[in-house]
């Protein structure tokens, strides 16, 4: 135990003689009986057997009403976190002077003790017996660890304090809240018999405030002439086998340690008091406490320490602040100020922190580094590693009294460490501090905690979606690739940066198309046309809960068909957020290809096609051009643009198709790949695996063999030959000399190829030996390559076409390699055109239709025709290439069922009937038409109109076929005849007769009524507009009138009695009676084709 003081009180005593009457005093004798929950502790009473009791001064303060009792706790085994509390029974019995029944133990290694003082009263009644109890439990649990029971009796004994009282020596001036205050006392003992008790207190008066003073220590500072009383014993107020000798020297110093444990109003006074045998008696000596010099006083005391608490994120070194602010959790320092700010030293005796469990448990780590509270200097602190969920409350305590002792004008400081939750919310976290029943607040008057608050921003990755539309794309085509961004946090995201790696997570080979065509998030993209398939987005800064949107138009380069998968990992998206990276969240999206289909093939004409690679989508269309209007830029011939960007491009008049390289070449897979390019657009046709990587296709041709000849753009020797019609193989020619070329075309004429890179100057190549001549100079490439000449053709004349990059268009003479401008049409960095310089004759038939009966607005092909007539087809075969025909040319006619041929000819045709077919061998100019062919045939008859109505709209058609031609898809021609046959059927029954039917005749006589009914059927293939049908009444019958009768369809009346129910005429549709007869127009509407009804009426006979 540590003593503090130079803060002493002196008390001198005479010996303690008997003077005046002898009085009565009791004392309380006490047994002890222990009960034990488990023999953890041993407990020792430290204050003897005599409580010393004047009966003649129970009412005064003269005698000692109250005294400290002590015991000494001695663990067996190590004891944690333990408390006492005091509980007295029996009348008279209890703590005094507000003692708190409750005191802090604390921890007891095995074999260890402390010793506790408990401020007791008891009664003025002899032979009084009561009990008090001390119960030892856990601080924290309050879990029962032992009970100690001692009972009590008492007796009197006599008062020795007349004329003795002690003296004072020293005061003290203040004092504070946690400050250890010393008071020494010289006890005149006398003389004591020979092994007798001596009890030593330090107050005996009822007034004594224990409440804001508790004893915490005792320790014998020296002894004169008293044997029994050993100097430097502690916390023992009664001592056994005591003896003294006579004399005024008989003397034993005390010094007692008082801890302010709260607020004393007022200077609290103390009235020490002795007890001792003297002879055969038992006698006290007490101050009367009426003479300041005979006891001694404590000063009231303020509260001087408040506490405060701060928090940083990390494990310290920062500056702390009363809150801070986490990302996604992690740990802070929490650093609890306890201040003392008076001019004495103050003693904390514990602090206590309350963590928080909302919004979610926190982790207790353990004292941090430049902690004043460690736990070396403590008895009590939390188990590293603790939750909140289960231990909310941190408790620290001391040591000793004095280990978390604060000097003047100073602070103690906690300092730990405490790991948040990534749960999203306000952390507030209290502390106080505590001197026995005292707590300590932020202020010396106030009650509030100190508090720190951490704000959990959970930090969220960015969202990412991404989508394709359409999520089906046919091979070549642009699909589009949507990418979302989302910053969920309420906090902006910096340095947004995003990682695509399109062509490996899908597997497709590079390069690749991928234009951005919006993007609301900023920063910088990736190129468009792109060598590794890896799309970026960097140095965007998305404000918080915004979102962005980058689109891009993706055209996969020569993709494998099937479902390929997009992913970006989480990995790939990175940002920013208070100082905090984030990444993102997974995205997927699938994509189909499908094959393509490059349509038909184009007729080999002199058209010019040419294609362009668009500046803005970058995607490859084909374009028909105008030779005559060159600056109309051209028809674009596919609904949708191509990628990759092709080159190369050479028509091949045998199957009718354009064939074209990509440009760049590809990272994987074959570098080179040809395509066939048709109406519909352009496929994949065969890979060019022998064609090397480096460089770019630039020219090509296609033979009249219909092999392709392909050049790199570079200086070489070397020209690649794929054979398109047969094998499809790829071999190489070299050339006698290296060139460079921007473009090839074959020419028609003498079957060399010529290239030209520049006007000025044109190389003619020998296609079979490699040998290069040039021609002409050309001129110097332009720095922007506006005069390289990107596309050569010829027509089948011979004439070479040229198109400079520029827009320049004209003709480059094939002797000397001059360039004449013949037109400006549209530039294009990347280009190349080709016509069919080959061509063959083209055969068309068109066939028309007369007949015996036609109406004015009939077109001439497709006449009507009336039944048992005749129908004159006209054939006429037309050549419309640019070259005559050669070899024989045939015409064969399909007959349809129902016609019958009669006759069939033409100016130098051989024809036969029988197979209707006709055939000449002389050729047939450009642009030329033979001699038409006639074929007559005969109508279908009116009962085979009425059986079969696949015969009353018919279609005859008729082919041409030889000549030489390549192109048979114009060959055939056709004429349509529609038939015209409307059938009339008239019934009559006789009405007056009973059970007549109706039949082609009837008899009638005068007075009785006939009934007539007329269907009508339209049998041929159009509709007969203004129909109409008139009927004259019978001579000798006059009209019924009422006996109208309208109805459709028709239904037979033949051999029935029952004549159609009447129906209201149709819009437009009349049928009225006159004085001659009845008349039925159908009107505009008329009579459609395979339509029917029928119209009665009644006459009597005169």
């Amino acid at each position: 135990m540590s003593f503090f003081g130079a803060l002493r009180a002196m008390f001198t005593a005479p010996h303690l003689a008997l003077q005046g009457a002898v009085r009565t005093l009791c004392f309380l004798l006490f047994s002890v009986v222990m009960s034990v929950a488990s023999a953890q502790l041993t407990v020792t009473s430290t204050t003897g057997s005599i409580f010393p009791y004047d009966s003649n001064k129970c009412a005064t303060t003269q005698g000692p009403r109250a005294m400290y009792i002590g015991y000494t706790f001695t663990a067996t085994t190590n004891q944690t976190n333990l408390k006492a509390t005091l509980t007295t029974s029996g009348a008279g019995f209890g703590l005094a002077g507000r003692q708190g029944a409750e005191q802090y133990l604390g921890s007891l290694a095995a074999g260890a003790s402390r010793t506790l003082f408990w401020y007791v009263t008891y009664p003025c009644v002899d032979q009084a017996s009561g009990t008090m109890t001390v119960t030892i439990q856990n601080d924290a649990t309050n879990a029962l660890v032992q009970t100690y029971t001692g009972t009590y009796a008492t007796s009197s004994m006599l008062s020795a304090n007349a004329g003795a009282d002690p003296r004072l020596i020293v005061n003290v001036a203040g004092a504070v809240v946690g400050q250890i205050i010393s008071r020494q006392v010289t006890f005149k003992v006398g003389n004591i018999g020979s092994n007798n008790t001596l009890l030593v207190e330090p107050a005996g008066n009822l007034d004594f405030d224990a409440s804001c003073l508790q004893l915490i220590g005792t320790k014998v500072e020296s002894v004169n002439l008293v044997t029994g009383v050993t100097p430097g014993t502690q916390n023992i107020l009664h001592f056994s086998g005591v003896s003294s000798g006579g004399g005024q020297n008989n003397e034993v110093v005390m010094t007692y340690d008082f801890l302010y444990t709260g607020l004393c109003a007022s200077e609290i006074k103390a009235l020490p008091f002795s007890y001792s045998g003297s002879g055969t008696q038992i006698k006290y000596m007490m101050s009367a406490g009426t003479d300041p010099a005979t006891y001694f006083t404590f000063p009231a005391s303020t509260n001087a320490l408040t506490i405060s608490k701060q928090v940083e994120a990390g494990t310290g070194g920062g500056t702390p602040a009363s809150s801070t602010e986490l990302l996604n959790g992690g740990t802070v320092t929490y650093t609890v100020t306890i201040r003392n700010s008076s001019a004495y030293t103050a003693n904390l005796g514990k602090i206590t922190d309350v963590l928080p469990v909302s919004p979610g448990a926190v982790t207790y780590v353990g004292i941090a580094s430049g902690s004043g509270v460690t736990a070396a200097n403590s008895m009590i602190t939390p188990a590293p590693n603790t939750s909140s969920a289960t231990q909310p409350t941190l408790v620290f305590r001391p040591l000793t009294t004095t280990s978390y002792q604060i000097a003047p004008n100073s602070s103690l400081i906690l300092k730990y460490t405490v790991t948040i939750p990534v749960t999203p919310g306000i952390y507030d976290n209290s502390a106080t501090g505590g001197v026995a029943a005292t707590t300590v607040y932020t202020t010396t008057t106030g009650t509030t905690p100190a508090k720190a608050t951490v704000n959990n921003v959970a930090l969220a990755n960015l969202g990412l979606t991404k989508t394709f539309s359409p999520s089906t794309i046919i091979a070549g085509n642009t699909t589009t690739l949507t990418l979302t961004l989302n910053n969920p946090n309420a906090a902006d995201a910096t340095g947004v940066s995003l990682t695509d790696n399109v062509a490996a997570t899908m597997g497709y080979p590079t390069p690749m198309l991928l234009r951005v065509t919006a993007n609301t998030c900023g920063g910088t993209t990736s190129a468009n046309v792109n060598t590794t398939g890896v799309l970026t987005l960097t140095g965007v800064s998305l404000p918080a809960s915004r979102s962005c949107t980058l689109t891009v138009a993706f055209t996969p380069w020569g993709p494998p068909l099937g479902t390929a998968t997009n992913q970006i990992p989480a990995a790939n998206v990175s940002a920013t957020v208070k100082g905090t990276t984030v990444t993102g969240t997974a995205a997927s999206a699938a994509l189909t290809v499908t094959a393509g289909n490059a349509g038909s093939g184009y007729v080999c004409t002199p058209d010019f096609f040419q294609i362009r690679q668009d500046p803005v989508t970058l995607l490859t269309n084909l374009y028909k051009l105008d030779l005559n209007n060159l600056g109309s830029g051209g028809t674009l011939q596919w609904s949708e643009g191509f990628g990759p960007a092709l080159n190369g491009m050479a028509y091949n008049h045998k199957d009718g198709y354009f064939y074209a390289v990509n440009i760049t070449p590809f990272n994987t897979g074959s570098p080179f790949r040809l395509y066939r390019l048709g109406r519909s657009g352009a496929v994949e046709y065969a890979s060019l695996t022998n064609i090397p990587a480096g460089s770019s296709i630039a020219a090509a041709t296609v033979d009249r063999n219909g092999v392709m000849y392909i050049k790199k753009l570079q200086q070489d020797s070397v020209i690649y030959r794929y054979d398109l019609v047969g094998n499809r193989t790829l071999s190489t020619l070299t050339l006698n000399a290296s060139v460079y070329l921007w473009d090839l075309a074959i020419n028609p004429l003498d079957n060399q190829m010529y290239g030209a890179v520049t006007p000025g100057g044109v190389y003619v190549i020998d296609p079979s030996t490699g040998a290069v001549v040039l021609r002409g100079t050309p001129a110097a490439l332009a720095a922007d390559n506006s005069n390289a000449v990107g596309t050569l053709f010829f027509n089948y004349t011979g004439t070479l076409y040229a198109y400079q990059n520029g827009g320049a268009f004209g003709t480059i003479n094939t002797t000397t390699g001059a360039f004449t401008r013949t037109a400006l049409a549209s530039a294009a960095e990347q280009s190349d055109g080709a016509s069919c310089a080959f061509q063959s004759p083209d055969l068309t038939l068109i066939k028309t239709a007369s007949a015996a009966y036609m109406t004015p607005s009939t077109p001439a092909n497709a006449p009507v025709a009336a039944v048992d007539r005749f129908i004159t087809y006209t054939l006429t075969v037309r050549n419309i290439a640019q070259v005559p025909t050669s070899g024989a040319v045939s015409v064969a006619d399909a007959l349809p069922q129902g016609l019958t041929a009669t006759s069939l000819g033409g100016t130098d045709w051989t024809c036969t009937l029988a197979t209707l077919s006709c055939t000449r061998s002389d050729a047939l100019v450009a642009g030329g038409s033979y001699p038409d062919i006639t074929l007559v045939v005969r109508a279908p008859y009116t009962t085979e109109l009425e059986s079969n109505a696949g015969l009353r709209t018919i279609t005859n058609s008729a082919t041409v076929s030889g000549g030489g031609e390549a192109n048979t898809s114009n060959n055939t021609g056709a004429a349509n005849t529609t038939m015209v046959y409307a059938k009339l059927t008239k019934t009559v029954r006789n009405v007056s007769v009973a059970g007549a039917v109706f039949g082609t005749a009837s008899n009638g006589r005068p007075g009785q009524t006939l009934q007539y009914c007329i269907e009508f059927v339209n049998y041929g293939g159009g509709t007969l507009s203004n129909f109409k049908v008139n009927d004259a009444f019978p001579p000798n019958t006059t009209f019924v009138p009422g006996s109208l009768i309208y109805a459709s369809p028709a239904t037979s009346l033949s051999g029935t009695s029952t004549p159609p129910a009447n129906q209201p005429l149709p819009t437009g549709v009349t049928y009225a009676a006159s004085a001659s007869g009845v008349a039925l127009n159908l009107g505009v509407a008329g009579l459609a084709a395979g339509g029917s009804g029928m119209v009665c009426f009644s006459s009597s006979v005169n």
